[in-house]
């Protein structure tokens, strides 16, 4: 399937080196006939020395000329390869010529003076002139392609983004609906509906540039998560969340769906049908620095197998994004588990 797609590719490059090749010849033609200097119309060659021309050409353009810049070094860099590339040319110019001339006359006799080292320096600048344009049209197309591709994925993305918020605003009113429906025959079922309602706002709402949540809400969709964890259960879940917050803290920012993480790993496998041993948070953020701390008696079978995969995932995301500036240590200690975690926050 690649080879297919290429296909188009080569024959365009075939395509633009014929009408090279035939635009240099038709002119030559007809410097000719007005008696300029005298062309060889032997095809063979003609084609020997095009194939020393054409590969310089794409050398020339694909990695020789993007040296062309404006740093010392690659300027360097540009030096050497055209003093190189033009040596290699001059000495195949010169191999190439001198066949020719033993083909035809049956000994190696050409001439090679200050006028062929001269006429074979135009004809290198000449291809890497042309290699240069080609490198110019080339980098210009892709270019013109990439911001053309950027238009359209911003469109898309402006479109997508306009009907996620038209498919939130129905998904919202929905919601409300059925919670108008339901509060006059079940108010535990009403509370669920608000509860759940709330926490989807908070995972479908905005977040700063780089997808960072307000601390402050995602401790509220800790506490709105406990709450509707015990609705579900009928109040045979116990868990004390204690949550403080300096007033410098409230406007700090957190990587998404961290803190949830710990505690869902809590009602997993944790033992919280107990009242006189509830699961514990505690949370404490004072100036830019915030601390979280779980512990409760472990399930004797845990209602879902646990490869530790979710703080792994966790250790992965905060190490890129904030690589040396937090601490998760975790511990069984007499069948209980604890959760000790530490970040600073921008």
């Amino acid at each position: 399937m690649k080879s297919k797609k290429n296909l188009p590719v080569i024959w365009n490059h075939i395509i633009i080196v014929c009408l090279i090749i035939i635009y240099e010849q038709a002119l030559g033609y007809l410097m000719w006939l007005r008696g300029v200097f005298k062309v060889t119309n032997d095809i063979l060659s003609v084609s020997l020395f095009y194939l020393t021309e054409i590969p310089l050409f794409y050398i020339g353009s694909f990695y020789i000329l993007p040296y062309l810049k404006k740093s010392f070094q690659a300027l360097l860099i540009f030096i050497v390869l055209i003093l190189l590339s033009f040596g290699h040319f001059l000495l195949m110019q010169f191999l190439v010529g001198g066949y020719d001339y033993w083909r035809r006359d049956g000994e190696w006799s050409w001439e090679f003076g200050a006028a062929s080292f001269i006429k074979t320096l135009w004809r290198f600048l000449y291809i890497m002139g042309l290699a240069y344009s080609y490198m110019i049209a080339r980098v210009g197309i892709a270019k013109a392609k990439q911001a053309g591709q950027t238009v359209i994925d911003n469109l898309r993305l402006e479109n997508e983004n306009l009907r996620a918020r038209v498919d939130q605003h129905g998904l919202f009113n929905t919601m409300n609906l059925v919670y108008e429906i339901v509060e006059d025959i079940s108010p535990e079922g009403a509370e669920a509906v608000l509860l759940n309602t709330q926490m989807m706002r908070y995972a479908l709402g905005p977040s700063d540039e780089k997808g960072y949540v307000l601390l402050e809400k995602e401790i509220d969709y800790l506490n709105n998560y406990v709450k509707l964890a015990r609705l579900r259960r009928k109040g045979r879940v116990h868990i004390e969340l204690i949550a403080e917050l300096s007033g410098a803290s409230k406007g700090l920012t957190i990587p998404p769906a961290i803190l949830i993480n710990f505690e869902e790993n809590m009602f997993k496998h944790g033992a919280l049908e107990d009242h006189t041993d509830p699961g514990r948070i505690m949370i404490k953020a004072v100036g830019n620095t915030l601390w979280m701390k779980t512990n409760n008696r472990i399930s004797g079978e845990p209602r879902h197998h646990s490869h530790h995969m979710g703080l792994e995932m966790i250790r992965q995301r905060l190490d890129k994004s904030h690589s040396g500036k937090y601490s998760l240590e975790t511990r069984i200690e007499n069948g209980y588990y604890y959760l000790n975690f530490e970040i600073v926050l921008e």
